[in-house]
């Protein structure tokens, strides 16, 4: 999975040290996510904006998520089941949006449609992810 730091961050390598294991967390979750949807892992990219209101979008087809919404929404409860299906959902939910706006660019009723066409044809993977998957911690 490609990792995108945004310009203004003045020092990558201290950024890569201070996120490192978040970002392998927010990677692995991710690529459970992708595998629900049976798209590649090279379909969905990480990015690190740490001033922007985006948490996700889509870019001619491939996904971009933003790492500091991961981390501070998800991240420090990711240690138990609850915390880590919490997070699957968010994160899966987020992509059935992303999807969409590979069919409707703009967020109106057809975005609406699609979204939830996404969501309801690939619940029972999620379900079955949810009830096979969850006591596996992603670390």
């Amino acid at each position: 999975m490609k990792f995108f730091l945004s310009r203004h961050t003045a020092d990558t390598q201290t950024f890569f040290a201070d996120h490192r294991a978040s970002i392998a967390s927010f990677n692995a979750l991710l690529a459970n996510c992708a595998a629900i949807f049976e798209l590649p892992v090279s379909t969905v990219n990480i990015f690190a904006d740490q001033q922007g209101s985006t948490i996700a979008f889509n870019r001619n087809g491939s996904i971009f998520c933003n790492l500091r919404f991961f981390e501070q929404l998800h991240n420090g409860n990711m240690n138990n089941s609850d915390g880590l299906m919490e997070a699957m959902a968010y994160w899966w939910i987020t992509l059935c949006h992303e999807l969409a706006h590979n069919l409707v660019g703009d967020h109106g009723p057809q975005h609406s449609y699609y979204s939830e066409s996404f969501a309801h044809h690939y619940f029972a993977r999620m379900v079955w992810w949810a009830t096979h998957k969850t006591d596996i911690a992603i670390r």
